[in-house]
């Protein structure tokens, strides 16, 4: 089971200023920005190199990773990974442009990861949740 753990910031976190989420009543709606985004675990859907749900969400989190590096200038520290486990902290940008932009793409890479799990459920999980100390990263 691949599990998609989405952390969100506090409403009243300074990242907030740039919120997406804020913006429209969609998925993410109902927080802050994302704030830091877990992949971990194996879907078990077919044999390595064969799974083709391992391969949907490993694409959908490597490319928000680089994407928050190109577009953003996000260091590429921001995104730590290792056998069946990928993490990216989004950094809090001051420029208002780039911080939509971030969360243009975080919030795209949920869709995605979302529309996965509406196919296979039963092989990856999206777990949301707003943090838990108020502006944690």
């Amino acid at each position: 089971m691949i599990y998609v753990d989405i952390l969100r910031r506090g409403r009243n976190d300074r990242a907030d200023r740039f919120c997406l989420a804020g913006r429209f009543n969609g998925a993410g709606g109902a927080g802050g920005p994302i704030s830091k985004l877990t992949v971990k675990g194996h879907a078990g859907y077919a044999p390595k190199g064969e799974d083709i749900v391992c391969a949907a969400a490993s694409v959908t989190a490597y490319t928000a990773a680089g994407a928050l590096n190109e577009l953003c200038g996000a260091p590429l520290d921001c995104a730590m990974e290792k056998e069946g486990f990928l993490e990216i902290a989004v950094p809090v940008f001051d420029d208002a442009d780039i911080a939509y932009r971030a969360d243009i793409i975080m919030e795209t890479a949920c869709i995605g990861f979302r529309q996965i799990e509406a196919s296979y459920g039963g092989f990856i999980k999206v777990r949301e949740r707003p943090s838990k100390i108020l502006g944690e990263k």
